[in-house]
């Protein structure tokens, strides 16, 4: 039974995933102790403040190709030609992508520089760029994650290294900033080598670029909507509130989102296994069911723990001074179940069914209801407010996908 598992490629994209997001949640438990007691929680603060700011520029570049592009390729990986077509494809979009998100960041700072550090916002730029041109939906479109997983997680190993010999002070939030362009710029280039080394180089025109961008829209959607009322507070806390109060709910987040994201290989790997059986219900229901079970389990299980023992990690991995944080880890921790069951039955079952434009419909209400009660709750609850909030939101969109899902008789 072991032999044929580690011959199966679903599984082993599974273990290499898995094996990236375990380094994506141990760096942050090594570093973030070090980091918060160095640069103390207004440091913190405005260290989480830039990088909520580099994951949004980071999605606006990605434009969902991670989802789009490797379902794209799934079903037809022994197809040389269209292979070379995609990555052509793909580069092109990025291209033009590029150009309006550079645009987009002179404008935003033009409007946001009284509150802005431009050495800082220049790396939160560079960051995005550095992240989201990683053509990892190559090889998850493959299920040839083997060498990429293992240089990510070498990069990753130096990067941790990296902070405890050179973040010394108050003062070095950019350098833990510039540290992390790094390591991501190193792991993307490796990845585009690697990628060209088996496919034809060649560019596609404007027309054909534009066309590739609207048809990752639903992605692209996914992407934006799923992330406003998950990632984006932390940022707009830092424009309506205090730093101390972004650090306050950024370290809690942090702690959920390492968490929540050792669900998300398995939503991956899924998600490109029903891309290529969705004309088989039968078989997809199936396969929705098997990683909702296994994924809610494991959220359970996570809610228990941490509600439990919230005050004792906030003082292990924080110290003194973030004795705030225990509350709101304590209301964040709820979204790991919420997550699971919006991964399984809005991405996994709902865009491979054809009803990616509901999903999105639903993640748009879902992201205009965080932000509007963030707006009324964040200047005077802080961290707290956007914890409320942001379960809020999550509630309303697991209620909206379990009546949809079965008024369609989905599962």
């Amino acid at each position: 039974m072991i032999r044929r598992y580690a011959r199966n490629t679903t599984f082993k994209s599974a273990v290499y995933l898995y094996g990236i997001m375990f380094f994506n949640m141990v760096a942050p438990l090594i570093t973030i102790p070090y980091l918060s007691r160095v640069l103390r929680p207004e440091g913190w603060g405005t260290l989480s403040f830039y990088l909520a700011l580099a994951l949004w520029l980071t999605i606006l570049g990605e434009f969902g190709f991670g989802l789009y592009s490797s379902s794209q390729i799934a079903p037809r990986r022994d197809d040389a030609k269209y292979l070379d077509l995609i990555a052509a494809k793909v580069l092109g979009a990025r291209v033009v992508i590029y150009f309006f998100l550079f645009l987009f960041s002179c404008t935003s700072y033009l409007f946001l520089q009284s509150t802005m550090k431009p050495e800082l916002f220049g790396l939160a730029v560079a960051l995005a760029v550095s992240q989201s041109m990683n053509p990892i939906w190559y090889f998850q479109g493959m299920e040839d994650l083997g060498a990429v997983s293992l240089f990510d997680m070498f990069v990753k190993a130096a990067s941790v290294l990296a902070v405890f010999l050179f973040v010394k002070s108050s003062n070095d939030v950019w350098i833990a900033m510039a540290l992390q362009v790094v390591a991501a710029l190193v792991s993307s280039v490796f990845g585009y080598a690697l990628m060209y080394s088996k496919r034809k180089i060649y560019f596609v025109g404007l027309k054909e670029s534009l066309g590739y961008i609207r048809e990752s829209r639903d992605a692209f959607m996914y992407k934006v909507f799923s992330n406003l009322y998950v990632s984006s507070n932390s940022f707009i806390l830092g424009l309506v509130s205090s730093v101390s109060q972004v650090g306050f709910y950024s370290g809690a987040e942090r702690l959920v989102k390492a968490a929540v994201g050792m669900t998300h290989p398995l939503t991956q790997v899924l998600y490109v296994k029903i891309s290529s059986i969705s004309s088989k219900p039968d078989q997809t229901r199936a396969i929705v069911s098997f990683g909702l079970r296994i994924s809610l389990a494991y959220a359970l299980a996570g809610v228990f723990v941490v509600e439990a023992t919230a005050s004792m990690i906030v003082n292990i991995i924080f110290g003194s001074g973030y004795e705030s944080m225990v509350g709101v880890l304590r209301v964040l921790v709820l979204l790991l179940p919420l997550n699971v069951i919006v991964a399984s039955l809005g991405v996994q079952l709902m865009m491979n069914r054809g009803y990616g434009s509901q999903f999105n419909s639903f993640l748009v209400q879902s992201g205009i209801i965080n932000f509007v009660l963030l707006l009324l709750l964040g200047r005077h609850y802080g961290a707290m407010g956007g914890a409320v909030c942001i379960v809020v939101a999550e509630a309303w969109m697991v209620i909206r996908l379990i009546t949809f899902v079965k008024s369609r008789k989905l599962i």
